[in-house]
C-alpha cells in the first residue's frame, strides 16, 4: 500500500498525523526536543538531505546535521517554514515541496513503523 497523508488521517487519527507533522520538521530543521534524535523514525539519508535543504539549510550545514552536530545560522542559506497538518499536504513536488509521492510514502512507512503501527 502505497501511504498518502489522507489515508494516514483516516486510518489512525489526527493525532498520528500530527506526530508526522512534527517528525518532518524536526528532519527540516535538524533538531528535535526533549533529548530526541531529529531522525528518530529512520529515514534514509537522501530523504534527509532533501528536508533538510528544503528546511534552509546550506550543504555544509546538512553535512553538520548529519553528524549530529550543532546547527548554527550561519549554516542556513534561507528561512524555515515549518508545516502544519493544514499545509503537511505541500511536501510533495506536485504541491511544490521536496518529496515526490513515493518518498512521502517512505517517509510515513519509516514513521508508522517506529510508532509500531505496521
Amino acid at each position: 500500500m502505497a501511504w498518502t497523508l489522507d489515508d494516514v488521517k483516516e486510518r489512525f487519527g489526527e493525532d498520528v498525523l500530527r506526530d508526522i507533522c512534527r517528525d518532518v520538521n524536526d528532519l527540516m530543521c535538524g533538531r528535535a526536543g526533549h533529548g530526541h534524535h531529529p531522525n528518530r523514525i529512520g529515514v534514509p539519508e537522501r530523504l534527509w538531505r532533501k528536508l533538510l535543504a528544503h528546511g534552509g539549510y546550506t550543504e555544509v550545514g546538512i553535512e553538520k546535521a548529519l553528524r549530529q552536530e550543532k546547527l548554527l545560522q550561519s549554516d542556513t542559506c534561507g528561512p524555515f517554514t515549518p508545516y502544519t497538518i493544514t499545509t503537511l499536504g505541500g511536501i510533495i513536488t506536485d504541491e511544490g515541496g521536496p518529496l515526490s509521492a513515493a518518498e512521502l510514502d517512505e517517509l510515513i512507512t519509516c514513521a508508522l513503523s517506529y510508532r509500531q503501527l505496521i
